[in-house]
């Protein structure tokens, strides 16, 4: 409801008669059916009460967060300079709260759904590839590695901390797609011996994981076997564990840091094997790509998120984000590089 309520003519300064009481109201009027429009449109709510005061000449909305502006009779712009003033203050809060709702939107909906499907996202290419060339060489052994043990952590994790939902998915999705990544990748490494020494694993090429010879080459097994013994072996003594100590403060921080601390080593094997072969041949683009748009919605997600999302996570974002960074760095100035032996089809493992 609109109402004018006129106490008396505007008096002039300079003792000029006052104009009609029709075209004074008239306008007045026109002005407050214009602001109330106007409000309603942006704010979507019924204008109460607005009232004129010729006598003070003052254009009184205090209700809807508005400043008071000078009415003069005869104002030519009078409609105008209220509109802009007025308005402008509605639309900035109404702006803030329209990127709100789209930063609530990516936090709630998007950013979970990527990082539970960041696993299937990240490594699928890498596992058709390695499947389609029959060949793992140029791919580092120790991805499998670093997130098979950090995702395990992981999930033991979740029973202390009680972290997110998507991030005990995304940990279990995880699990499941580096097995199938680890047995795909075994099945089609190079056969041992068939450049150099029968001592090295990988002998096949010089750009192999075995360039530095590990204690009791670990992970550097030539039989495949070792590598599931080894992972069986680990569950079973993070879950004697769990059940000793599990329940302590202490341990369960100590399982985070743990656990994400090796997560963020992930980029750096290959940053490594790039740096020691002048070149990213066999590390798929798509690896990196998936892995820096993970990182942004880890990233929002982590630091947007109301609770729920424990410390580590955070600084092991950070961290893997610089490292992905450098990737990409690396992928920019060596390319495939000059060894075009990674081409060559090399044949299974009998």
């Amino acid at each position: 409801m609109l109402r004018a309520a006129a106490q008396g003519d505007v008096v002039d300064n300079n003792n000029t008669p006052p104009p009609p009481r029709r075209t004074t109201t008239s306008k007045v009027t026109t002005v407050l059916s214009y602001v109330a429009f106007h409000i309603f449109l942006h704010t979507g709510e019924e204008v109460g009460e607005l009232c004129i005061q010729p006598d003070h000449s003052r254009f009184h909305a205090s209700q809807f967060g508005l400043k008071c502006h000078s009415i003069r009779a005869g104002s030519i712009n009078l409609a105008d300079e209220i509109l802009l003033k007025n308005t402008k203050a509605l639309r900035k809060p109404l702006l803030q709260s329209g990127i709100m709702n789209i930063f609530k939107l990516v936090l709630t909906t998007i950013a979970p759904l990527f990082i539970i499907s960041s696993p299937i996202t990240s490594y699928a290419d890498q596992i058709w590839s390695i499947h389609k060339t029959r060949s793992s060489a140029g791919f580092s052994l120790d991805i499998p590695l670093i997130m098979l043990t950090c995702s395990i952590l992981k999930l033991f994790y979740w029973f202390g901390a009680r972290y997110d939902s998507p991030l005990l998915i995304q940990a279990t999705l995880m699990i499941v797609v580096q097995l199938i990544l680890l047995h795909v990748a075994l099945l089609n490494r190079a056969p041992f011996g068939a450049q150099h020494s029968m001592n090295k694993p990988f002998a096949g090429h010089e750009d192999s994981d075995s360039y530095v010879t590990r204690p009791f080459s670990f992970w550097q097994w030539r039989s495949r076997q070792p590598y599931w013994h080894f992972l069986a072996y680990y569950t079973a003594i993070l879950a004697v564990l769990q059940l000793l100590v599990g329940p302590r403060d202490l341990y369960v921080q100590l399982q985070g840091y743990v656990a994400l601390s090796i997560e963020a080593l992930l980029p750096i094997p290959q940053i490594i094997k790039n740096e020691h072969n002048r070149s990213c041949k066999g590390f798929r683009l798509s690896v990196l790509i998936n892995w820096l748009i993970g990182d942004m919605f880890k990233l929002t997600y982590f630091y947007l998120s109301e609770g729920g999302v424990p410390l580590a996570f955070k600084l092991c974002g950070i961290f893997q984000t610089g490292c992905d960074i450098y990737l990409g760095i690396q992928y920019w100035r060596y390319g495939d590089g000059p060894r075009a032996v990674l081409d060559e089809k090399i044949p299974r493992v009998s």
